[in-house]
């Protein structure tokens, strides 16, 4: 069975991204790298650091994962991904047909699974609660 192997990516909207990041520096520590996002690089990976995480925050009026209600979206690493669509097919999940066969961890979400990548990949999904995406 086809599964998670961990979290590729936290993206969240935010009316003033720059003074949430500096909030987040200040009062948590996170480093942000020169894209204005943080990369948290996994230290059990083998071989070490070949994975990573990637906590970025968007402007409340980006396009770039889904419409103005979907406040995240989690992008999950998986181990055969094209497994585990075949899965979630089989399981009646509506699955968005656009697929990114690029190798980013980064990829832009909708209402439903999203995939990118190729064998191993990545998998989106924003938060839902009793089939809604919550606000």
């Amino acid at each position: 069975m086809a599964r998670v192997t961990g979290v590729g990516g936290i993206f969240l909207r935010a009316r003033d991204p720059k003074a949430l990041c500096a909030w987040y520096v200040k009062h948590l520590g996170i480093k942000l790298a020169d894209y204005g996002g943080a990369t948290f690089l996994w230290t059990d990976e083998i071989p070490a650091t070949t994975g990573s995480t990637t906590w970025s925050l968007f402007p409340a009026d980006t396009t770039y994962f889904g419409s103005g209600t979907q406040q995240a979206m989690v992008n999950y690493r998986v181990d055969d991904l094209d497994e585990l669509l075949a899965q979630l097919k089989a399981a009646d999940v509506p699955i968005d047909p656009k697929r990114d066969d690029s190798t980013s961890a980064a990829s832009p979400g909708s209402p439903t699974p999203r995939a990118t990548g190729s064998s191993s990949g990545s998998l989106s999904f924003p938060p839902r609660k009793e089939g809604r995406v919550l606000k």
